[in-house]
């Protein structure tokens, strides 16, 4: 008798269900945990014992997106490898390569290029990876975003451009950098 039929024994069917229930959801929770720290072997021994690598947050963001938005290269680089989709959708329709552009994660940003993820995606306000990258003012984003073709002068849904939002954050460097390309 194996443990989990042990545990059953004089349960009803509802509370079996119920307790399996849980112990996957905290699996789970602990497998998004786990990529938010970059816990890349804890996050490893999670799936194996059965986490649900599709599994997201009530925001709807995946482990790939907590990697992505805190940076952890080799955790990013797994998750691709166990088959997350790079463009996958969460919070506020933001993409992995959106965090990773926003809170300035080069490396990270550059293996999500690596991996097919798509520069034109837009999140529920508009912005695309070109104006996130204005926001926060990263320089060296902003130039590869250009050279792979997106629009200096694209608009976001409150008709701004990345010249205008990182203007409003007092991002000179990026205003002078847009300028320089055309916007």
């Amino acid at each position: 008798v194996d443990k989990s039929e042990s545990k059953a024994r004089g349960k009803q069917p509802g509370q079996v269900i119920a307790s399996i229930v849980k112990s996957q959801w905290k699996m789970n929770s602990e497998y998004l945990e786990a990529a938010e720290r970059g816990d890349l072997q804890t996050v490893v021994t999670l799936l194996k014992s059965g986490a649900n690598i599709l599994c997201k947050t009530h925001y709807r963001d995946s482990a790939l997106h907590r990697a992505a938005r805190r940076g952890h290269d080799e955790l990013v680089k797994a998750l691709l490898d166990q088959g997350l989709d790079v463009n996958t959708w969460g919070q506020r329709d933001k993409t992995p390569l959106m965090h990773a552009v926003f809170h300035g994660h080069n490396n990270t940003f550059n293996i999500l290029i690596e991996a097919g993820a798509d520069i034109t995606c837009i999140d529920n306000s508009g912005h695309n990876a070109l104006h996130l990258a204005a926001l926060g003012g990263r320089d060296t984003i902003v130039k590869i975003l250009l050279d792979q073709g997106l629009d200096v002068n694209s608009r976001h849904s409150r008709d701004k451009t990345p010249i205008m939002v990182a203007a409003e954050r007092a991002q000179g460097a990026t205003v002078k950098l847009l300028l320089d390309r055309g916007a």
